[in-house]
């Protein structure tokens, strides 16, 4: 979709065809796109253990943690894209790889105080050793 003209009838969906995966990353890199690829671990095995081990370790150190749907989607957006004010559904996580993201999070709360409690809020080791 083209952000830069907030023109919705430009938003495509479906295969990329016959290109690279470089070519498709040199054109997020290029433009004001970004790529959604759902469900990875339906596809490739090491997506799928990657979901289990992120959601095993969650468990493990939050005892009241009960997902009831284990799911993936990766995102690969443009430097340049701008993304407007929106809301996701609850239960999403954002694992930002590479660059920077401003977020807010609503209700401004201290941890404890609203819906997440402080345990729920604290590093695991997995994260502790990726800062």
């Amino acid at each position: 979709m083209d952000v830069t003209a907030h023109d919705s009838a430009s938003r495509r969906e479906g295969q990329l065809g016959d290109i690279s995966g470089r070519q498709v990353l040199d054109a997020v890199q290029r433009g004001h796109i970004w790529i959604l690829l759902m469900h990875p671990q339906r596809i490739d095995q090491r997506y799928d253990s990657l979901l289990q081990e992120i959601y095993s370790e969650f468990a493990s150190n939050v005892p009241s943690f009960r997902p009831y749907l284990l799911n993936m989607a990766i995102l690969v957006s443009s430097p340049k894209v701008q993304v407007y004010y929106h809301c996701d559904i609850p239960g999403q996580m954002l694992w930002q790889i590479r660059g920077t993201k401003r977020i807010y999070i609503y209700p401004n709360e201290e941890p404890g105080s609203g819906v997440l409690g402080e345990d729920c809020l604290g590093r695991t080791p997995r994260m502790r050793a990726a800062v």
